[in-house]
């Protein structure tokens, strides 16, 4: 039985055996076999105790990494148990194997001087043995038991590795064929080092087991941690391996990376079986410390329990993993060191584990998920109970967990496909939902358009009419009476000769009262009220002079001279309705009036009621192609004007269904007639509403107009119908006036964007509902797959 042995320092690099004198045959270079074990390993461990002792190296923490050191090169085994650098050589063909298996073996306790005294001493000279059929290729590495050696098959050339015992005692002989009949028990297992022969007949006797070309796993580990994946290859194949040896009733009571050798293929193979006990050996058996369970670590006698080898399982995956041991505490080594009994030692260590925190390590690395560190976690319980009972069972958790990964990803793809095809349904819904309403839009804004453009057209066939019937009835009246232009030609001679005075004051009584008859008969004549809504006027024209001398008021009644001769007396030269110019700021401009007749701008009248009008002006002549007399005037109260829009609208307009829309009327000169921002017709003297015709350039090209822009309300944008019309015949060289229908694209298209955000809203809960219930059918399946995942116990 050999005392537990501390792990190696994979970090040690150098150690004392460069000061020790070389071996008599040197090795051939191999990324295997590059160094072979040293004689002076052979010493019990209290002499390594005292070399280090008596090393000036310091204490503490530097005696413990040289110790490492030492264990990383050496290895240091007295009897009665085996040489497990040599086995670790023999089964993995060099002494660098040799020497990794060696630094992960410690001493017994010093044993008695006498038994030490018996030993034999080891053999300094290598003479290469003689093993019929095989060719013996160079030295390996020596043992406490003999040598081992790399060979090859003379009949197939198939390099092996042969132990030759060639000095030790009839005990250690015994316990190695011990070793050799455990081999024998796993001939033909996957995963185990292979016996092949034996010859305990042959002088000296030897036995022949597989090579391992890639050396062990500890050496690899001495690079640093491997990659999750690599890891965790090794170790399932290393769990199937120790499957198959507990199936077999064997315990192989000290697993460990330096028992773990490599072919050519990188495939581990279970080594050193120098410890293994069967199932119903109740020997007392020790491992290395922090690869042994503790309930091992006692020199009580034990069924071997296959357990045991379950935590040295875990041990190794942890340190692949992180390089690390679990609950490994340096300072531990120092006190073992202190301590000479063996049982002390073995309390200590036990003491140790137990008290030790769970190691954590593996749960930070990256690629570990949780059902791999809880297998791990579960490998190293202190309680043997909540570990798992043997290899097949974590083996069995390995696949359970890869069943599950595999579920897992077939999960995660199926969320993902949910997620997306929600995601198509969703885009699939908006992207129709949207053509469906944008389509809905496209007929709506074209229904509303043709709509206001239908309106707008009704509205400009009725000004036109009104307009033109005006124009016609007062230009008969001033060619088709003789008899009035006869005698209004006899008052302009009057008036023209007054020279001392006012030409107004030149009319007698009889005079207006002739003129005031005229204009009463030919305004009731033609439609009173009804048809001229602010009367009918004449005018004299004097050269540049023009002064009023008959006017009907809207009421159809004359306004006398008497009260109102300031009215009657003044120049209204500078009105637009004489000059055709536009109204002038001055009001003693002088013009000569107009040849044709002319419709005027909007302007506000100076009588008594203060009125917005448009007037209507013709020529009187004396003859047909005489000079100009005077003018008739007809005037169009703007009110009454508003009205007749108005009504006009609500009987053929879109207002009964969209309120936003409202009509606007505009001239030839750009100006505003009619505006819904216009709520006053005074307004209509502010500079703002006086605008250029250039200014509605896009109506006077364009019927309908879906994103139309109002010159007066440019904020917003419009759905506008237009219709043109001539407000006087052809022949007097209008332009064309407009009545613009117009609708507020906000306010017009609101129930559309209160059906999109209807069907949004919708479209999202719905989503919502599917989301939830499928998120509620993968949290119950991933549930479900949690509680069939590898669990750690609680502690």
């Amino acid at each position: 039985m050999s005392e537990p042995t501390p792990p190696p320092d994979g970090n040690a690099q150098s150690g004392p055996r460069s000061s020790l004198p070389p071996t008599s045959e040197q090795s051939i270079p191999n990324p295997l076999a590059h160094t072979e074990a040293h004689p002076s390993a052979e010493i019990s461990g209290f002499s390594v105790w005292q070399t280090l002792e008596s090393d000036s190296i310091g204490s503490g923490d530097e005696r413990i990494k040289r110790l490492s050191r030492y264990i990383s090169q050496y290895s240091l085994e007295i009897p009665p148990s085996d040489d497990s650098a040599a086995q670790s050589a023999a089964a993995g063909g060099g002494a660098a194997a040799a020497a990794e298996s060696g630094k992960h073996s410690l001493p017994t306790a010093a044993k008695a001087p006498a038994e030490r005294a018996n030993r034999p001493a080891p053999r300094m000279a290598r003479t290469r043995p003689i093993a019929p059929g095989y060719r013996i290729l160079r030295h390996l590495g020596e043992g406490t038991y003999g040598s081992v050696w790399l060979a090859e098959e003379e009949l197939t050339s198939v390099r092996v590795a042969i132990k030759f015992f060639a000095h030790g005692t009839d005990r250690q002989w015994q316990k190695l064929q011990d070793d050799m009949q455990m081999l024998a028990r796993t001939d033909g297992a996957p995963g185990i080092v292979q016996l092949r022969t034996a010859n305990p007949e042959n002088d000296p006797p030897y036995y022949v087991i597989s090579y391992a070309e890639n050396g062990s796993l500890a050496q690899l580990l001495e690079k640093g941690p491997l990659p999750v994946a690599e890891a965790l290859r090794l170790f399932t194949a290393m769990t199937r391996s120790m499957a198959y040896v507990h199936a077999k009733g064997i315990r192989h009571c000290d697993l460990k990376p330096g028992n773990v050798l490599l072919d050519a293929r990188n495939e581990p193979l279970i080594a050193d079986f120098g410890q293994a006990h069967l199932a119903n050996d109740a020997r007392p058996t020790l491992g290395t410390y922090f690869y042994m369970a503790p309930e091992q670590a006692t020199l009580e006698a034990k069924i071997a329990d296959s357990r045991w080898d379950v935590y040295g399982l875990g041990a190794v995956l942890y340190e692949m993993l992180t390089r690390d041991l679990p609950r490994f505490e340096g300072t531990l080594i120092d006190r073992l060191r202190r301590t000479t009994n063996l049982n002390s030692r073995l309390e200590l260590y036990r003491q140790q584990i137990t008290n030790s925190p769970r190691p954590r390590k593996h749960r930070q690395i990256p690629g570990v998920d949780r059902a791999l560190a809880n297998i791990i976690e579960r490998c190293l319980e202190i309680d043997p109970e909540k570990r798992f009972r043997e290899a097949g069972e974590v083996l069995a958790a390995l696949q359970q967990r890869e069943v599950m990964r595999r579920r897992r990803s077939l999960a995660y793809f199926g969320i993902g496909l949910s997620v997306l095809l929600i995601g198509i349904i969703g885009w699939v819904s908006v992207a129709v939902g949207s053509k469906l309403l944008d389509h809905t839009r496209e007929e709506l804004t074209r229904s509303l358009l043709e709509s206001n453009q239908s309106t707008a057209k009704i509205a400009a066939n009725g000004l036109e009419q009104i307009f033109q019937e005006r124009v016609s009835t007062i230009e008969e009246f001033a060619k088709n009476d003789p008899v009035f232009r006869k005698r209004f030609a006899e008052m302009h001679e009057k008036m023209s000769a007054a020279k001392d005075r006012v030409p107004a004051e030149a009319l007698t009584p009889e005079d207006r009262a002739f003129l005031g008859q005229w204009v009463h008969h030919h305004y009731h004549h033609a439609g009173g009220k009804s048809f001229f809504s602010s009367g009918l006027s004449l005018v004299m024209a004097i050269q540049d002079q023009a002064y009023i001398v008959a006017r009907l008021t809207r009421e159809g009644e004359i306004e006398p001279y008497q009260g109102n001769e300031a009215y009657y007396q003044r120049n209204w030269a500078w009105r637009d309705w004489f000059n055709g110019s536009g109204d002038q700021d001055n009001p003693d401009f002088r013009a000569f009036p107009i040849q044709s007749t002319h419709i005027s701008q909007p302007y506000q009248s100076q009588a008594s009621d203060g009125s917005m009008l448009i007037t209507l002006s013709t020529p009187i002549r004396a003859s047909e192609d005489g000079p100009i007399l005077g003018l008739i005037l007809s005037g169009i109260n703007l009110t009454g004007f508003y009205q007749w829009i108005d009504s006009a609208f609500r009987a053929h307009g879109p207002g009964n269904t969209v309120r936003a829309a409202f009509p606007v009327v505009v001239n030839d000169r750009g100006q505003v007639l009619k505006h819904d921002r216009i709520r006053d017709v005074r307004d209509m003297d502010d500079p703002q509403w006086l605008l250029r015709p250039q200014d509605w350039n896009q109506p006077r090209t364009r019927e309908r107009i879906p994103d139309y822009q109002d010159p007066l309300d440019p904020e917003h944008a419009y759905l506008a119908g237009v219709a043109r019309f001539q407000p006087a015949p052809d022949d007097l060289g209008y332009q064309d006036w407009m009545v613009i229908v117009q609708t507020q694209q906000e306010t017009a298209l609101a129930p559309l964007r209160e059906l999109r955000n209807t069907l949004i809203s919708a479209g999202w809960f719905l989503l919502g509902i599917v989301g939830v219930l499928l998120g509620g059918v993968w949290w119950w399946l991933f549930r479900l797959m949690r509680q069939t995942e590898p669990e750690a116990s609680s502690r």
